[in-house]
């Protein structure tokens, strides 16, 4: 079976980089897999440690590996989407459901990021609305909330496409309409690379929703998945 950068992913994962930062060799990796004579050479290795990087599913200090907070979520994706499928089940569309949270500040890169007129017209085209420039973050109250948000990412979702822009590359995101407070109408935005956990969820609206909604940090929120 041919090998990916995601199988050196879960591969980091066995050997502990989930919980520390571990100590890597890449000839010994290419050896795990098979070395050169199964396609997968020390270069290959090497190649796929700085793809995984450069999407901050690692961190890497010298030769010593993490995985982030990124690559557990998308490793816990591929679990429950290998378990639903072992179970004869397959991904389906997102159900109507509903969830809890505060309000919490972030790192405020939502602005940036949902401001980039690539990323803003693929949303606008996608989601039916120009998303105003930002994020809300809210901070999940409940752990059944935060198990549906794990699945709710391993169902079907509208995604955007990855892009590049001045020689930096944007990945993916995948979103989910919402009704925000019970009254406006927005998305749950779910990109590829995120510094947040299951716990924190970031929506966006055609409106500055602390503004409408006149909300600050703490202020519990309520989202219904459409």
């Amino acid at each position: 079976m041919k090998k990916c950068k995601l199988d050196l992913l879960i591969l980091l994962a066995r050997k502990g980089a989930l919980s520390e930062s571990i100590l890597v060799s890449t000839s010994a990796l290419s050896a795990e897999f098979g070395g050169s004579k199964d396609g997968i050479s020390q270069q290959t290795v090497s190649r796929w440690l700085l793809e995984l990087e450069d999407s901050d599913l690692i961190g890497r200090n010298g030769k010593r590996v993490r995985i982030e907070s990124s690559g557990r979520q998308k490793i816990e994706e591929i679990a429950l989407v290998a378990k639903e499928s072992l179970a004869g089940k397959t991904a389906k569309p997102a159900e109507c459901c509903d969830i809890k949270g505060k309000v919490a500040s972030g790192f405020c890169e939502g602005k940036y990021y949902v401001a980039l007129p690539e990323y803003k017209k693929q949303l606008a085209s996608k989601l039916g609305f120009s998303p105003f420039a930002g994020t809300l973050n809210i901070r999940l109250s409940r752990s059944s909330d935060v198990e549906r948000v794990r699945k709710l990412k391993a169902s079907g979702g509208i995604e955007t496409d990855e892009f590049v822009r001045d020689g930096r590359s944007f990945g993916r995101s995948k979103c989910f309409p919402v009704l925000i407070a019970g009254k406006i109408r927005g998305a749950l935005i779910f990109p590829s690379r995120s510094h947040y956990g299951d716990e924190v969820v970031e929506v966006i609206a055609p409106v500055c929703l602390r503004e409408k909604l006149k909300l600050k940090d703490g202020k519990e929120v309520s989202i219904r998945v459409l």
